[in-house]
C-alpha cells in the first residue's frame, strides 16, 4: 500500500494519526512525505517505510509491486467514520535523549518556572493573515508571573521580538538558537516535548504538539478550518488540546482574555504533578 502525503506539514502530521489503524490492515506500507518528517515518523512507526517527496519521485514509488495507493487525507473516509473511531493519546515519539537535555536546560534557565512555548502566526499564503496575531495581543499572557516563555514561532522573528520587548522590561521570550523549526522538525519535536504547555495560533506547531501528546491551547479565528469544527472547546484529533475561539471576526481580545484566565487557573493548579 502506497500512502502519499498531501497539503502542508501540519496536515501530514494530523493525518499520520491514522497510520497505526492502517497497519492493522497490512504490514507492507510505504509512505511518501516531506523529508523533514522522516526521522520523527520513522521512530514513531518503525514498521512503515517512509520515503521523501521529491521530483522525480523515488523509484520505489513507481514499483509495479504496489497494489494500492491513496492520498493520506483520504484515509479518513475509511478510518475516521464517526467520533468513536478516533484513537486517543499521542502517536509521535520524540528523541528521548534530546527531550531530557532540553528540559534540563530550560528548567535551569527558568529557575523551575512553568515552561510555555508560544507561536503567534501562520505563514500560509492564502489564509495565514486571518489566523495570525500580533505579539502586542499577547501582553496580558506574557506578563504572567511564574512562567518562562519560549519562542516556538518558525521563521526569522528576532527583530520582531526585540522590537516588542524593547519597552517591556518585565517580559522575556527565550529564543533557543540550537533549534530551527523549519529545517529540523525532529529537534523541534524534542523542544516542544520538553515544555509544560504550548499556546499558539492554528499552525504546524499545534499539530506537532497535539501529536506528541502535549498540553496545547490553540487560538482560532472566527471561521476556522474544518478540522476544528464550529463550537467545540476540544478536538477529536488531539485529546490534550483546548480550543479558544474568536467571537468577532478579526478581534482577538476575547480570546486572550480567556487565555489569560485559563493560564491563571493553570498556574494556581498543581501543574508540576
Amino acid at each position: 500500500i502506497l500512502v502519499w502525503a498531501e497539503q502542508g506539514i501540519g496536515d501530514e502530521i494530523m493525518f499520520a494519526s491514522m497510520l497505526s489503524d492502517l497497519l492493522e490492515m497490512g504490514d507492507n506500507i510505504i509512505v511518501e512525505c516531506d523529508a523533514r518528517l522522516i526521522p520523527l515518523l520513522q521512530r514513531s512507526f518503525p514498521k512503515i517505510q517512509f520515503l521523501p517527496r521529491q521530483v522525480p519521485p523515488d523509484p520505489q514509488l513507481v514499483d509495479t509491486n504496489i497494489d494500492y495507493q491513496i492520498p493520506m487525507g483520504n484515509l479518513g473516509q475509511w478510518l475516521r467514520f464517526n467520533k468513536d473511531s478516533f484513537t486517543a493519546g499521542n502517536y509521535l515519539l520524540p528523541c528521548s535523549k534530546r527531550v531530557l537535555q532540553l528540559k534540563g536546560k530550560y528548567r535551569s534557565l527558568s529557575n523551575d518556572k512553568l515552561l510555555i512555548g508560544i507561536s503567534w502566526k501562520s505563514i500560509n499564503r492564502d489564509i495565514g493573515k486571518t489566523k495570525s496575531t500580533l505579539l502586542e495581543d499577547w501582553t496580558s499572557v506574557l506578563s504572567q508571573d511564574g512562567c518562562y516563555f519560549i519562542n516556538l514561532q518558525y521563521g526569522d522573528t528576532k527583530s520582531e521580538i526585540e522590537e516588542y520587548v524593547s519597552d517591556k522590561k518585565h517580559i522575556l521570550i527565550y529564543q533557543d538558537k540550537e533549534i530551527n523549526p523549519l529545517t529540523d522538525l525532529d529537534g523541534f519535536a524534542a523542544q516542544v516535548s520538553a515544555l509544560d504547555l504550548v499556546i499558539s495560533t492554528s499552525n504546524t506547531t499545534v499539530h506537532l504538539a497535539g501529536a506528541l501528546g502535549q498540553n496545547v491551547w490553540t487560538l482560532l479565528r472566527l471561521v476556522p478550518s474544518w478540522r476544528w469544527m464550529t463550537q467545540r472547546t476540544d478536538t477529536l484529533w488531539y485529546p490534550k488540546m483546548r480550543l479558544f475561539r474568536q467571537q468577532q471576526l478579526g478581534n482577538w481580545s476575547h480570546v486572550f482574555d480567556e487565555v489569560k484566565q485559563a493560564l491563571e487557573n493553570y498556574i494556581a493548579s498543581d501543574w508540576k504533578q
